[in-house]
């Protein structure tokens, strides 16, 4: 894994495609545990259909990214997601605390970076630095196939030379 390039990125920022398993799991988890919580009353269904609306808008924003798509229209806004991502990535911690265990701190790592990911990309900004970032990188390899579109229409190309005639020996 490379060295963040911001000093505060959690070092599990790097990990695009972990990070878009994460949110992946957060929507199977919440899909899973969602309904025995809104069964037994801890849970209200409006709060579970919006956990779910959002983790669907994330688990959508960074299968985009990972397949070099555009970002689909997201049912939750950014807000929304960073405030679910900011609850998530405290509960992880809290879970990763009480239970020390390697998978336990993994997953508490990649909640925080996606949250670190959905921060505004400038102060007063709604958008998050991925979506910002997913859309520089495609604006980058938009210009790098149109520039080796133009290469490829300016190449000359020589006929090919015949090869040479051997003279024969003997006549």
């Amino acid at each position: 894994m490379s060295a963040p390039l911001h000093p505060e990125a959690p070092a599990a920022q790097a990990d695009w495609p972990a990070l878009a398993a994460t949110a992946a799991q957060l929507l199977a988890d919440r899909r899973r545990r969602d309904p025995a919580d809104v069964e037994s009353g801890s849970r209200t269904a409006k709060d579970a259909d919006a956990r779910a609306r959002v983790a669907r808008s994330l688990d959508a924003l960074w299968r985009a990214v990972i397949a070099r798509e555009p970002i689909p229209d997201l049912p939750a806004t950014h807000a929304e997601i960073r405030a679910d991502l900011a609850e998530a990535s405290r509960l992880a911690r809290q879970r990763a605390e009480r239970r020390p265990d390697a998978a336990a701190a993994e997953l508490a790592a990649k909640v925080e970076a996606l949250a670190w990911h959905h921060r505004p990309v400038w102060t007063g900004a709604d958008l998050p630095a991925i979506a910002f970032l997913h859309g520089c990188n495609q604006a980058a390899r938009q210009i790098a196939r149109a520039n080796a579109a133009v290469l490829e229409a300016a190449t000359v190309r020589l006929p090919e030379r015949p090869a040479p005639r051997q003279k024969a020996l003997f006549g």
